[in-house]
């Protein structure tokens, strides 16, 4: 189901540094909302003609939640948002993970963990075994791991929590201990997403990742989100916010 309306920010609350996780009434579409889907949050009066798209965190009853980063002018209007705000969404959008093995594995990077939050709290409401890779720049950006269902390796950057490094190095570090078959969920920047594809042909591990892009509009009118097919011939060309965000990694071509 898919609606314009004007919903009410219940808690908009920072979590981390410069990270925010926004609570808002939508009882319209909190029944049938999945993973990996997303809304187009609207910033009437600003010059920007068209809407941001932020991934579905997670559902609180007839509530929806959304994580994010203060990274621009927009986002740093919704850091300003209290209780009682009212604001102009379009949503649910999008496609959704497809749930294929039961041992799950969630690898995100930064405010990619987003959509993933959504999947873990699905994945244990069906008792699925999960392990988590969680990576950040430091510590203080990883402030919900500890809200997720399953074992959690964390990876910083700047080596203040967990694994010193990449998230994606720690997860190559702990592949073999992980039971077969197993599927990897993937959300965060493109450097990472593109090494989970190359290891995903490598090792022969299932693979959906969620794509985040720039979108002018969020509904396939402007063609401004597309990404090669990794079978040109039989179509050239996808779009993120139509076809997507989340996709297989054998309909990508990332290189």
């Amino acid at each position: 189901m898919r609606l314009f309306k004007n919903a009410t920010v219940l808690t908009n609350q920072m979590i981390g540094a410069d990270i925010y996780l926004l609570e808002f009434a939508f009882p319209e579409i909190s029944g049938s909302v999945a993973p990996g889907q997303f809304v187009n949050i609207y910033f009437p009066g600003r010059p920007q003609l068209f809407p941001r798209p932020f991934s579905i965190a997670g559902v609180s009853g007839e509530n929806l939640k959304i994580l994010y980063k203060r990274v621009g002018c927009l986002t740093a209007i919704m850091s300003h948002w209290r209780s009682g705000q009212s604001i102009r969404l379009l949503g649910a959008l999008g496609n959704q993970f497809k749930i294929r093995n039961e041992q799950s594995v969630l690898i995100a990077g930064g405010v990619g963990l987003a959509p993933l939050l959504f999947l873990n709290s699905r994945l244990h409401s069906l008792n699925f075994p999960i392990i988590n890779f969680i990576g950040a720049l430091s510590k203080n950006q990883l402030s919900l791991v500890n809200s997720m269902a399953g074992k959690t390796f964390t990876a910083t950057d700047d080596g203040s929590e967990g694994y010193c490094g990449t998230v994606i190095d720690c997860f190559r570090s702990n592949l073999k201990s992980i039971p077969r078959p197993f599927s990897v969920y993937a959300c965060g920047p493109d450097a990472m997403l593109r090494a989970l594809w190359q290891m995903s042909f490598e090792y022969k591990f299932d693979l959906q990742l969620s794509l985040e892009r720039v979108m002018a509009c969020g509904l396939g009118i402007c063609q401004g989100c597309a990404i090669k097919h990794a079978h040109q011939s039989e179509l050239p060309l996808q779009l993120v916010c139509q076809d997507g965000p989340v996709f297989n990694a054998d309909e990508l071509d990332l290189k």
